[in-house]
């Protein structure tokens, strides 16, 4: 392993660590619906909180259609 790789490998590891320190105290869902909104991909999110990608697609599909169908009700109103 070179330098480069070895920088590259603790700036991942404390992204990593910063991120679950900011989003420590939230339900798993908040916590991928955020880091979705900072432009992290699934598989970001999934090695970040130690879960798999498709557990994350599947949350922010879930997300996605509540979101939906909150929008859909508010315009009926």
């Amino acid at each position: 392993m070179n330098k480069i790789q070895r920088e590259d490998d603790g700036l991942a590891k404390s992204l990593r660590l910063v991120s679950l320190a900011a989003l420590a105290n939230l339900p798993f869902k908040r916590q991928i619906w955020l880091m979705s909104k900072a432009g992290f991909q699934p598989t970001e999110i999934a090695e970040i909180l130690d879960t798999t990608s498709n557990s994350v697609n599947v949350r922010l599909s879930e997300m996605r259609k509540e979101a939906r169908k909150s929008a859909k009700i508010e315009g009926l109103r």
